[in-house]
């Protein structure tokens, strides 16, 4: 499978819509949970990007440590340059996020 498309959970994820991305994240194999887009960022990045916490929330609790990891390519908040779900997370202003992120990638 081509690792680097669009996803319905992408979208879903920037929409904040929990319903769809329960449901998709319980049929989706775990690989296809952390599928990159073009621009490298996964459903996790969009959600954090969107402010969707408690959805990201679910995500990172679906994802391996490895996939956690991925980095995109930068994203601009204010003037930071933010390629990993956790600089995101950190740098977007969700602590708890990115104290989530940390431990599960420690695992």
């Amino acid at each position: 499978a081509d690792n680097q498309q669009v996803t319905i959970l992408h979208i879903s994820s920037g929409w904040g819509n929990m319903e769809i991305c329960t449901l998709l994240m319980k049929k989706m194999y775990p690989e296809a949970v952390g599928m990159s887009m073009k621009n490298g960022q996964t459903a996790l990045h969009v959600a954090i990007r969107r402010g969707h916490v408690e959805l990201a929330s679910r995500l990172i609790d679906c994802m391996t440590p490895e996939q956690l990891k991925v980095e995109g390519q930068c994203f601009y908040n204010k003037t930071a340059c933010m390629k990993t779900a956790f600089e995101a997370a950190t740098l977007s202003g969700y602590p708890e996020l990115a104290e989530k992120i940390g431990a599960r990638i420690k695992q």
